[in-house]
C-alpha cells in the first residue's frame, strides 16, 4: 500500500464522499465502496475485497481473496483492532 492511498484512506473517514464516488484504491487496485462509518470502511473486487478498521493511532487493514468469506475477514480484522484500542494503540 502506497503513501497516497493511505493518505486517501485517513481522509475518507472523516468524509467518504470521494470514496462512494470513486471508490477505494489499495495496492494499485480499485475497491467498490460497500459501506463505511467513523472506525470502519469496507470495499468489494469482484470476488475479493477489504476491510479497514481504525484505532486509535493505526489502521488495521485486512485484503481478502476469492477464498475467504467477507465475514471472516471482518471479523478477524475487527477484532485486531478492538484488541489494539484496549492496549491504547
Amino acid at each position: 500500500v502506497i503513501q497516497s492511498e493511505i493518505q486517501k484512506l485517513i481522509e475518507a473517514y472523516d468524509d467518504p464522499k470521494d470514496i462512494q464516488e470513486k471508490g477505494l484504491y489499495l495496492e494499485d487496485k480499485k475497491y467498490f465502496h460497500l459501506r463505511s462509518d467513523e472506525k470502519s470502511i469496507y470495499g468489494r473486487l469482484g470476488s475479493t475485497g477489504v476491510a479497514c478498521v481504525k484505532t486509535n493511532q493505526a489502521i488495521v487493514i485486512g485484503i481478502y481473496g476469492e477464498k475467504m468469506q467477507a465475514g471472516d475477514c471482518t471479523v478477524v480484522v475487527e477484532s485486531l483492532a478492538d484488541y489494539l484500542r484496549t492496549t491504547g494503540y
